[in-house]
């Protein structure tokens, strides 16, 4: 008779298999079954690997990479989430609970209400988008509901009143002949946007391209609500642009000590024009004044063609 050497394991498990047989046991199928637990928890343990890797900080890059987001903006975020939420940062996006978010927006809003709010608004941006993004073995979402959320089922969000100033008519008078003081770069830019209402950041980034002194009008491209505005220009602003453009030396309208960058900075100026004029106000109230020139233009076009009309009658 002849005999096959085994190891202490192959003892054991030729053991196994025997004691099997005699239990009336298929051990083919006993291994199978086996194998197919230990693929089941090697993918429970893949999912929760996921879902822990899936963190504040890594959705929020991915959020900031995909969205299509103004470089300003982004930065604005970023700085907002690493300076009251960085010890959420490495947390998975599913640990942040409703208590967590609404606790810290009560702390926040101790000091700046209106910033608590914008910093919740950012997160539960970034929370919304983790949801969509990532999914589970299953195909369900990793967040199934956002946490801040809750702030809005209390009706705990902050009431900040918005603000709406603007120069008033009997001040722009006052107003203009302090800005005449500045240098002219300053002058140019806080009168482009009184008289066009763009945003502090469009008039900054304007360029040449975007103005067609021949046809007198200018576009602007990449506003915020994504469109392209094609805008007469007004005989004030073409004789201010036409000067800007015989003295150019950059490709943007507005350029920064580095002729390849435009201007990012217009403080100074405004700080400059309050302490002259004896006025407050802020880049935005210029546009503000432009948009309520644009809606008394259309109330007084409503009145006129309705005394038409009652004349008609």
């Amino acid at each position: 008779m002849w005999f096959i050497p085994m190891n202490t394991c192959q003892c054991q498990a030729a053991s196994e298999y025997i004691l099997q047989l005699q239990k009336g046991e298929d051990p083919l199928e006993t291994r199978k079954e086996r194998e197919a637990a230990a693929e089941e928890e090697r993918k429970r343990a893949e999912v929760i690997e996921r879902k822990n890797s899936i963190t504040l900080r890594k959705a929020w890059a991915d959020y900031s990479t995909n969205r299509n987001l103004k470089p300003n903006t982004i930065y604005i975020y970023g700085l907002l989430i690493n300076r009251y939420l960085n010890d959420w940062l490495d947390m998975a996006v599913f640990e942040i609970s409703k208590d967590m978010v609404e606790n810290r927006h009560r702390t926040l809003s101790a000091d700046h209400p209106a910033q608590a709010n914008h910093i919740m608004r950012i997160l539960r941006a970034v929370l919304t988008y983790a949801g969509a993004a990532y999914e589970d073995e299953n195909g369900n979402s990793i967040l199934p509901e956002n946490p801040v959320r809750r702030l809005s089922q209390t009706r705990t969000w902050n009431k900040t009143k918005r603000r709406e100033g603007f120069i008033k008519s009997h001040q722009l008078k006052t107003w203009y002949s302090a800005v005449a003081q500045l240098k002219p770069d300053d002058h140019d830019y806080l009168m482009l946007l009184l008289l066009t209402g763009l945003r502090k950041n469009e008039g900054m980034s304007l360029k040449w391209h975007n103005i067609d002194l021949q046809d007198k009008t200018f576009s602007i491209i990449d506003t915020k609500n994504g469109r392209t505005h094609v805008l007469p220009l007004t005989d004030f602003l073409y004789r201010l642009l036409l000067r800007r453009w015989q003295q150019r030396d950059s490709v943007y309208v507005f350029p920064g000590r580095e002729p390849s960058r435009h201007r990012s900075d217009c403080q100074a100026a405004v700080d400059k024009t309050e302490e002259l004029a004896q006025i407050e106000f802020t880049l935005h109230d210029l546009r503000r004044n432009h948009e309520f020139r644009i809606i008394t233009s259309k109330r007084l076009e409503n009145h006129r063609a309705h005394d038409s009309h009652q004349l008609a009658v």
